[in-house]
């Protein structure tokens, strides 16, 4: 999807899961675009979107999916990794294909984008780089050794990039978001929307997150108005860590 400032389009490319954040996290960069724009009298220049279907954990889909973008749009500025797959399991039920699939997914895709877009992004005057963390990659939670594993790989690997790329024009950064109201554990655990929302009592603020809630976050991480913030892992939790 395409965002807007002083005139310049901005590009964006996400990988989605069934979590609902980078759709709702394109929601609201559309939203405010248009209320701008609205406001102001001025007319974007929007060019629409492209879906793109395919296994991110594929080296030819992170290759096929950031060269798409800048053949349509021109460039990519803003790449958010979003795709990811979670297991609860104890550690000694877990096999080693489903320590592999979830690493394959989690890890293994978001570094395969990510080193595509800084590729592309090198060229271009630099960008920013949004990765969907989780809570469990700074603290410990039973039975999710490998998801929580995926998601710590992701947080360091976020600081790799910030540090490596910062003289690049090259931002990125993390949200750990605490437990969300999504379909994630769908076909995973008996009324996974209901599960969910029973963790609401284990967050300080009182309840569990909504998708847009963290579109939020992942909006104003990619967003110019955090061009000072980079290699953080930024707690989008409700408190959770905080106790």
């Amino acid at each position: 999807m395409g965002s807007f400032r002083k005139g310049r389009c901005r590009y964006r490319c996400s990988t989605r899961d069934r979590a609902g954040f980078g759709e709702a996290a394109a929601i609201e960069r559309c939203t405010h675009r248009r209320q701008r724009y609205q406001s102001s009298g001025e007319r974007p220049r929007w060019r629409g979107h492209r879906n793109v279907c395919g296994d991110v954990s594929e080296e030819a889909t992170a290759i096929g999916t950031i060269a798409l973008s800048i053949q349509r749009f021109g460039s990519i500025d803003i790449l958010v990794n979003n795709a990811g797959r979670t297991m609860n399991k104890p550690l000694i039920d877990m096999s080693a294909a489903d320590w592999d699939a979830i690493m394959a997914i989690n890890a293994r895709g978001n570094f395969l984008h990510s080193r595509e877009a800084v590729r592309a992004m090198i060229g271009m005057g630099g960008g920013a780089i949004v990765n969907v963390a989780s809570i469990v990659s700074a603290v410990g939670m039973k039975d999710t050794a490998v998801y929580a594993a995926s998601k710590g790989a992701i947080t360091q690997l976020t600081k790799v990039v910030a540090v490596e790329y910062g003289d690049r024009g090259i931002r990125a950064n993390a949200v750990a978001p605490g437990v969300v109201e999504t379909d994630i554990l769908e076909g995973i655990v008996e009324n996974s929307k209901v599960t969910l929302a029973s963790y609401g009592g284990a967050h300080p603020i009182g309840r569990v997150a909504q998708p847009i809630d963290i579109a939020e976050v992942i909006a104003f991480l990619a967003s110019p108005a955090s061009s000072f913030i980079t290699g953080a892992l930024v707690m989008a939790d409700g408190g959770y860590t905080a106790l």
